[in-house]
């Protein structure tokens, strides 16, 4: 997954983890996303606060605003510890437990070509900045 190539069209495509464990994190990503087809669902499991489980934990925006900034919706979104669910918005900081784990399930709701790289919708929101 570090780098990208076709791995076909699905209606459901499930990242339990791999991708905290590739260096090239956002090619991962982007190549797990590009395996889904139109009306379909992904769903990525990936810690957000399990150090050195792989080369990285991720923040909540990362999903959301890769998701949003290319069209797709997202069905569920937040964080567990110990098996609880725990509610987390996307763009505040927060303070969470050690071991804690985001669920992102994004739906592809079109097909606008080759997916992006996101902007952190920080600095959309502080900008005049448009997403290539």
């Amino acid at each position: 997954l570090n780098y990208a190539h076709d791995l076909g069209k699905y209606d459901f495509v499930i990242d339990p983890g791999p991708v905290e464990h590739c260096f090239n994190i956002g090619k991962a990503i982007m190549t797990a996303a590009s395996a889904v087809k139109v009306g379909g669902s992904i769903l990525h499991v990936t810690p957000m606060t399990a150090i050195n489980h792989g080369f990285y934990n991720v923040s909540p925006t990362l999903y959301y605003d890769f998701y949003t900034q290319n069209g797709w919706k997202i069905d569920q979104f937040f964080a567990s510890h110990k098996g609880d669910r725990v509610e987390i918005d996307p763009h505040q900081r927060a303070r969470l437990f050690p071991e804690c784990w985001i669920w992102v399930s994004a739906r592809r709701v079109t097909d606008n070509g080759a997916l992006a790289f996101p902007v952190q919708h920080k600095y959309l929101k502080k900008s005049d900045l448009k997403v290539a």
